[in-house]
Protein backbone atom coordinates (compact mmCIF):
# COMPACT_ATOMS: atom_id res chain seq x y z
CA UNK A 1 0.00 0.00 0.00
CA UNK A 2 2.90 2.02 -0.23
CA UNK A 3 1.45 3.90 -3.29
CA UNK A 4 -1.74 4.51 -1.46
CA UNK A 5 0.13 6.06 1.59
CA UNK A 6 1.95 8.53 -0.96
CA UNK A 7 -0.98 9.60 -2.45
CA UNK A 8 -2.97 10.20 0.38
CA UNK A 9 0.14 12.24 1.39
CA UNK A 10 -0.04 14.48 -1.19
CA UNK A 11 -3.80 14.60 -0.83
CA UNK A 12 -3.32 15.84 2.35
CA UNK A 13 -0.45 17.88 1.27
CA UNK A 14 -2.79 19.73 -1.06
CA UNK A 15 -5.60 20.22 2.15
CA UNK A 16 -2.61 21.58 4.22
CA UNK A 17 -1.58 24.10 1.63
CA UNK A 18 -4.51 25.36 0.79
CA UNK A 19 -5.32 25.85 4.15
CA UNK A 20 -2.30 27.68 4.87
CA UNK A 21 -2.55 29.44 1.98
CA UNK A 22 -6.19 30.90 3.15
CA UNK A 23 -5.11 31.34 6.67
CA UNK A 24 -2.74 33.82 5.55
CA UNK A 25 -5.36 35.31 2.66
CA UNK A 26 -7.75 35.87 5.83
CA UNK A 27 -6.65 38.64 7.66
CA UNK A 28 -9.45 38.66 10.21
CA UNK A 29 -10.62 36.13 12.93
CA UNK A 30 -12.38 33.28 11.82
CA UNK A 31 -15.28 34.22 13.92
CA UNK A 32 -15.92 37.53 12.28
CA UNK A 33 -15.96 35.43 9.22
CA UNK A 34 -18.07 32.46 10.29
CA UNK A 35 -21.27 32.18 8.04
CA UNK A 36 -24.06 29.67 7.62
CA UNK A 37 -22.48 26.61 6.00
CA UNK A 38 -25.74 26.31 3.33
CA UNK A 39 -24.84 29.70 1.92
CA UNK A 40 -24.84 29.35 -1.87
CA UNK A 41 -22.48 31.92 -3.39
CA UNK A 42 -19.73 30.53 -0.39
CA UNK A 43 -20.11 26.41 -0.95
CA UNK A 44 -19.86 27.58 -4.93
CA UNK A 45 -16.55 29.60 -4.36
CA UNK A 46 -15.41 26.63 -2.43
CA UNK A 47 -15.73 24.33 -4.92
CA UNK A 48 -13.90 26.28 -7.38
CA UNK A 49 -10.83 26.63 -5.12
CA UNK A 50 -10.98 23.06 -4.33
CA UNK A 51 -10.36 22.52 -8.33
CA UNK A 52 -7.98 25.66 -8.76
CA UNK A 53 -5.75 24.29 -5.84
CA UNK A 54 -5.78 20.47 -7.45
CA UNK A 55 -7.59 19.13 -3.97
CA UNK A 56 -10.09 17.71 -6.65
CA UNK A 57 -6.79 15.70 -8.81
CA UNK A 58 -5.60 14.76 -5.30
CA UNK A 59 -8.50 12.34 -4.92
CA UNK A 60 -8.40 10.57 -8.95
CA UNK A 61 -4.72 9.88 -7.69
CA UNK A 62 -5.32 8.47 -4.44
CA UNK A 63 -8.74 6.40 -6.20
CA UNK A 64 -6.31 4.63 -9.04
CA UNK A 65 -3.45 4.29 -5.98
CA UNK A 66 -5.95 2.34 -4.10
CA UNK A 67 -7.54 0.54 -6.56
CA UNK A 68 -4.21 -0.30 -8.69
CA UNK A 69 -2.82 -1.90 -5.37
CA UNK A 70 -5.74 -3.74 -4.38
CA UNK A 71 -5.71 -5.22 -8.45
CA UNK A 72 -2.38 -5.76 -7.45
CA UNK A 73 -3.11 -7.63 -4.73
CA UNK A 74 -6.02 -10.22 -6.00
CA UNK A 75 -3.26 -10.63 -9.18
CA UNK A 76 -0.93 -12.03 -6.69
CA UNK A 77 -3.88 -14.15 -5.09
CA UNK A 78 -5.14 -15.34 -8.69
CA UNK A 79 -2.56 -14.48 -11.19
CA UNK A 80 -4.30 -16.63 -13.83
CA UNK A 81 -7.10 -13.65 -13.87
CA UNK A 82 -5.01 -10.94 -14.24
CA UNK A 83 -6.69 -9.59 -17.49
CA UNK A 84 -10.38 -9.86 -15.66
CA UNK A 85 -8.46 -8.59 -12.36
CA UNK A 86 -6.96 -5.56 -14.79
CA UNK A 87 -10.43 -4.72 -16.15
CA UNK A 88 -12.10 -4.57 -12.78
CA UNK A 89 -9.59 -2.43 -11.13
CA UNK A 90 -10.04 -0.13 -14.16
CA UNK A 91 -14.18 -0.18 -13.64
CA UNK A 92 -13.77 0.44 -9.67
CA UNK A 93 -11.40 3.11 -10.32
CA UNK A 94 -13.98 4.89 -12.81
CA UNK A 95 -16.80 4.07 -10.57
CA UNK A 96 -15.10 5.84 -7.29
CA UNK A 97 -13.60 9.10 -9.06
CA UNK A 98 -17.17 9.74 -10.72
CA UNK A 99 -18.00 10.21 -6.53
CA UNK A 100 -15.48 13.40 -6.15
CA UNK A 101 -18.30 15.81 -5.59
CA UNK A 102 -19.32 13.61 -2.65
CA UNK A 103 -15.72 14.81 -1.04
CA UNK A 104 -16.26 18.26 -2.68
CA UNK A 105 -19.63 18.45 -0.87
CA UNK A 106 -18.15 17.48 2.25
CA UNK A 107 -15.35 19.58 2.14
CA UNK A 108 -16.84 22.76 0.70
CA UNK A 109 -18.51 23.92 3.61
CA UNK A 110 -15.41 23.88 5.84
CA UNK A 111 -14.13 26.60 4.05
CA UNK A 112 -17.56 28.17 3.59
CA UNK A 113 -18.11 28.64 6.88
CA UNK A 114 -14.77 30.91 7.50
CA UNK A 115 -14.23 32.71 4.58
CA UNK A 116 -16.22 35.22 2.44
CA UNK A 117 -16.73 34.44 -1.35
CA UNK A 118 -13.96 37.15 -1.78
CA UNK A 119 -11.64 35.61 0.43
CA UNK A 120 -12.29 32.44 -1.22
CA UNK A 121 -11.96 34.06 -5.23
CA UNK A 122 -8.76 35.38 -3.86
CA UNK A 123 -7.25 32.47 -3.47
CA UNK A 124 -8.53 30.70 -6.30
CA UNK A 125 -7.02 33.10 -8.29
CA UNK A 126 -3.64 32.67 -6.56
CA UNK A 127 -3.90 29.00 -7.22
CA UNK A 128 -4.79 30.18 -11.27
CA UNK A 129 -1.66 31.78 -11.40
CA UNK A 130 2.04 30.51 -12.76
CA UNK A 131 2.98 30.44 -9.07
CA UNK A 132 -0.39 28.52 -7.76
CA UNK A 133 0.31 26.17 -10.58
CA UNK A 134 3.75 25.21 -9.86
CA UNK A 135 2.68 24.99 -5.85
CA UNK A 136 0.13 22.75 -6.70
CA UNK A 137 2.44 20.66 -8.97
CA UNK A 138 5.43 20.19 -6.70
CA UNK A 139 3.02 20.23 -3.06
CA UNK A 140 2.69 16.24 -3.29
CA UNK A 141 6.37 16.26 -3.70
CA UNK A 142 7.66 18.64 -1.26
CA UNK A 143 5.34 16.58 1.43
CA UNK A 144 6.55 13.18 0.44
CA UNK A 145 10.32 14.43 1.19
CA UNK A 146 9.40 16.36 4.16
CA UNK A 147 7.43 13.17 5.73
CA UNK A 148 10.54 11.18 4.88
CA UNK A 149 12.98 13.56 6.59
CA UNK A 150 10.52 13.81 9.55
CA UNK A 151 10.17 10.40 9.67
CA UNK A 152 14.38 10.21 10.09
CA UNK A 153 14.58 12.97 11.96
CA UNK A 154 11.99 11.07 14.21
CA UNK A 155 14.33 7.93 14.51
CA UNK A 156 17.28 9.89 15.34
CA UNK A 157 15.24 11.79 18.22
CA UNK A 158 13.22 8.86 19.35
CA UNK A 159 16.94 6.45 19.76
CA UNK A 160 18.11 9.68 21.68
CA UNK A 161 15.44 10.10 24.08
CA UNK A 162 15.63 6.23 24.75
CA UNK A 163 18.58 6.62 25.27
CA UNK A 164 18.08 9.55 27.73
CA UNK A 165 15.05 7.93 29.84
CA UNK A 166 17.70 4.63 29.95
CA UNK A 167 20.61 7.01 31.59
CA UNK A 168 18.30 9.03 33.70
CA UNK A 169 16.50 5.94 34.98
CA UNK A 170 19.87 4.08 35.42
CA UNK A 171 20.91 7.30 37.45
CA UNK A 172 17.90 6.50 40.03
CA UNK A 173 18.64 3.50 40.70
CA UNK A 174 15.78 1.84 38.46
CA UNK A 175 17.17 -1.32 36.43
CA UNK A 176 16.31 -1.28 32.79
Amino acid sequence: MKHTRSATRGGGAMALGALLVLACVAGTSMAQQRAPAADPARIAAAKELFIASGQDAQFDTVINAVTRNLGGLFKQQQPGHGRTIDEVTAAMAAKFIARKSEMMDAIAPLYAERFTVAELAEVTAFYRTPVGRKLTATQPEIMQQSMQLGMQWGQRIGHEVEQGFRRELKSRGVPI
